[in-house]
């Protein structure tokens, strides 16, 4: 099984049963929770000319899935009634993104980057709703096992001509699949509206300050290096192999 970056060591070690063992409550509920978005994804595929959903089928126990997910993260000690709302949001993005991968069934997924992305005030919303019913699940913070569920804090994010990438991974959004945050939390609202192509693995948003704008002139560019931060001047090219001369470490950018 190969691992994915933005898990956390602990939760890319878990094969289907050490989850099934550790997770007692997710392993059942969110066999349900993939049922209804597979159904649901299967008409995101029915566009009209402009590449918009015709119809999203809204029949398929989606809200009423979510709710058993969200009440099974509370009772196996994932989250807590007094989290955040965006740390719930992320703490649901973690598990579906690891029930894909233990279930390989990825292609469920699109539809929960439709409507937590594309329509995140929604999501948010609904989230928030569907708390408030499961006040009577009691989590017991001293049995918490959160961390296997957050974020990899370790990325290097960086601006280029066409979007935004990570030096660590992979992973990149184009600008046009997000919007520009408002100040004082400047920064980009991922939504994916234009290529409909929604990577879980990218954040709800992100912030300025964590996005490195590299320095280009004179067919030069001048990046730092994401592990030990040594500024690292090269020739510009439209996808550059950079190589640190401190650590000697290699990463992939473009310009």
């Amino acid at each position: 099984m190969s691992k994915i970056h933005i898990f956390t060591e602990e939760l890319n070690a878990l094969d289907h049963e050490r989850f099934a063992l550790l997770f007692p409550e997710l392993s059942r509920a969110t066999p349900e929770l993939f049922r209804s978005m597979s159904i649901a994804s299967q008409s995101l595929s029915n566009v009209d000319f402009f590449g918009n959903p015709q119809g999203v089928r809204r029949d398929n126990g989606f809200e009423q899935a979510l709710s058993s997910v969200l009440a099974a993260s509370i009772a196996d000690h994932v989250t807590t009634l007094n989290a955040s709302i965006l740390d719930q949001l992320n703490t649901l993005r973690m598990i579906v993104l690891k029930w894909a991968q233990l279930t390989r069934q990825e292609e469920s997924l699109s539809y929960f980057g439709y409507i937590f992305y594309r329509f995140h005030k929604y999501s948010r919303a609904l989230v928030s709703e569907k708390l408030k019913y499961l006040t009577c699940v009691a989590a017991i913070n001293e049995h918490s096992l959160a961390h296997y569920f957050v974020p990899n804090p370790l990325r290097a994010w960086y601006l280029s001509q066409l979007g935004v990438g990570d030096k660590l991974s992979d992973d990149f959004f184009d600008l046009e699949d997000a919007d520009r945050l408002a100040a004082p939390a400047s920064g980009y609202g991922l939504h994916f509206k234009k290529s409909n192509r929604y990577n879980l693995k990218l954040p709800f948003s992100l912030l300025d300050t964590e996005i490195e704008t590299p320095v280009q002139a004179n067919g030069k560019m001048v990046t730092s290096c994401p592990h030990c931060h040594q500024k690292c001047r090269v020739s510009l090219f439209e996808k550059m192999q950079i190589s640190c001369p401190k650590c000697q470490s290699t990463w992939l950018q473009y310009a």
